[in-house]
């Protein structure tokens, strides 16, 4: 993804018009199967920035002259995102035990922002929906293999004992 279609996508407004930098940094991060949801520009440590939020993580960049500030959280560290608005929104992302707030935010934009990364906070992960929708192939030919060797104990083809072993064996006992 170039600077350009992120900026299109975040469709952040006259927010962007600085952040050329910030947009190239994070286009030059993301990996080859993250997306991008939402972002908003606010600040961490008085510093201004753009903060990205993906499928696979939330990413903050600042670039002031000769300098960067580059913050990954990813969605299995982050417990929860907190917001408070007035005028201007602030952030707080709560993760392993740390927090970072995040200063100066478009109200609008912190809000779906939050609740995109709340939404990949509590997505189940990709590991877990593969292994749902495709189980481990060990335990259904452990199952089938079990079942022909009853049938063949049944034909009198393998003993009582040879069962046994073999079925201890395929079930890991």
């Amino acid at each position: 993804m170039t600077a350009d279609e992120l900026k299109g996508q975040l469709n952040l407004g006259a927010s962007l018009l600085m952040m050329n930098s910030e947009l190239k940094e994070i286009a030059k991060m993301l990996y080859p199967n993250e997306t991008v949801g939402k972002g908003a520009t606010g600040s961490i440590d008085g510093k201004t920035g753009l903060i990205v939020a993906t499928n696979k993580r939330v990413i903050f960049v600042s670039k002031v002259l000769f300098s960067s500030k580059v913050e990954e959280f990813n969605y299995s560290k982050i417990s929860t995102v907190e917001i408070s608005s007035t005028l201007m929104a602030e952030m707080t992302i709560l993760f392993s035990g740390s927090r970072i707030k995040i200063h100066s935010m478009g109200a609008s934009k912190a809000k779906a922002l939050a609740e995109y990364i709340k939404h990949q906070i509590n997505a189940p992960s990709e590991a877990t929906v593969a292994n749902i929708i495709q189980p481990s192939k060990s335990e259904p030919d452990a199952f089938e293999q079990i079942e022909k060797l009853a049938k063949l104990k049944d034909q009198g083809i393998i003993t009582d004992e040879e069962f046994t072993a073999k079925k201890k064996q395929l079930l890991g006992l």
